[in-house]
């Protein structure tokens, strides 16, 4: 005779893995992987991911890889992953993505005129670049004893003018400032040449009269 004895073979949920922590710059795109995920059956039981990139309701991501694109830095954020195979079974796992702020990049570009006369008026041309949310401000350290000129707030472009009154080599520097602190600047040495003095007489009116 044949015995036959009947087994229950049960699905085992597979095991998510978001492979965290993450870190990346301000406006950088990163790849998040899944690949780690793991189900005992194998390839026998396929597997399909899903991420929640915002915290919100739903997964409106889906892929064993997939991009995400860091926002305003600094922050720290979780993205949520699912992970299902066919037989129903479900995984979950979740990931920490660490944003950094980067300063601003600051470059002159342009210095009109130059060199620049003393006693007139010199305009530095300034750009930057940054993340687009942040809100800057700036300040020009024109090389003399002064203390920087504050400009408040800016945006890119923007241009500073000031009028250097002795003749010199004077290092010029502009620095901006995003609203997490980082600071870019950018240095460009300004020549103001000297000027001849204007002669002048001045007094009472000594012209002779013709008498005749």
């Amino acid at each position: 005779d044949t015995n036959y004895t009947s087994i229950d073979v049960y699905n085992v949920d597979p095991t998510a893995d978001a492979n965290g922590l993450y870190e990346c710059d301000e406006g950088e795109t990163i790849e998040l992987d899944a690949s780690g995920s793991w189900d005992p059956a194998g390839e026998n039981d396929p597997l399909a991911y899903y991420w929640d990139l915002d915290g919100e309701e739903g997964y409106e991501a889906e892929g064993i890889t997939v991009n995400y694109e860091c926002g305003n830095g600094y922050d720290e954020i979780t993205v949520y992953l699912k992970v299902t195979d066919d037989d129903g079974g479900v995984g979950y796992d979740d990931a920490g993505i660490t944003i950094y702020n980067i300063p601003p990049g600051v470059t002159i570009d342009n210095v009109i005129p130059q060199p620049v006369n003393e006693g007139s008026e010199v305009t530095v041309y300034v750009s930057f670049t940054d993340y687009p949310d942040d809100t800057h401000t700036a300040e020009v350290d024109w090389g003399t004893e002064d203390e920087p000129e504050y400009l408040g707030e800016v945006t890119s472009p923007f241009e500073a003018s000031h009028t250097y009154c002795n003749e010199g080599e004077y290092y010029t520097n502009v620095t901006v400032t995003d609203d997490e602190g980082a600071e870019g600047s950018y240095g460009y040495e300004i020549e103001v040449i000297n000027v001849d003095p204007t002669a002048s007489i001045e007094g009472p009116d000594r012209s002779i009269l013709d008498e005749t």
